[in-house]
Formats: structure tokens, C-alpha cells, sequence
């Protein structure tokens, strides 16, 4: 699994949208989970959606705002 920066914020802005507050905990279990499937790359991506998510919450900022939509 390979991603950019810019996927690692589509993914957050995404899990923010559909589960608000739960998109960390959700990314920290993907994170775990290629973790123990030994996928040191696929964790690392998560770790990155983890802190991109943390900070669309910490700044109240609209996730969807990158994606061009508003959530509701």
C-alpha cells in the first residue's frame, strides 16, 4: 500500500465526514491491524491518516472543505 500526502488527507477528511470523533480510533485500528499482517508501510499510511485526522478535529476545520463538500 503506497500513498501521498495528499491521499493520507482525502482518506482523513473522509473518515472525519462519515465518523467525526471515531476517525482516529478507526485509523488506529487500521494502523494495528497492518501492523500484526507485518505491512510496515500500510501502518505507516495509517499512522499519517491518524495525525491528519487528529488535526482536522483540533482545528474544528470542516473535512469535506478539501473534498468541496460541507458536511451537515
Amino acid at each position: 500500500m503506497e500513498a501521498d500526502w495528499f491521499e493520507i488527507w482525502m482518506i482523513a477528511g473522509l473518515l472525519v465526514d462519515e465518523h467525526g470523533k471515531r476517525a482516529v480510533a478507526i485509523a488506529q485500528a487500521r494502523a494495528e491491524q497492518a501492523l500484526s499482517e507485518d505491512d510496515i508501510t500500510g501502518s505507516a499510511i495509517w499512522r499519517g491518516v491518524i495525525a491528519a485526522a487528529e488535526t482536522y478535529l483540533r482545528g474544528g476545520e470542516l473535512a469535506g472543505c478539501l473534498l468541496g463538500r460541507q458536511r451537515s
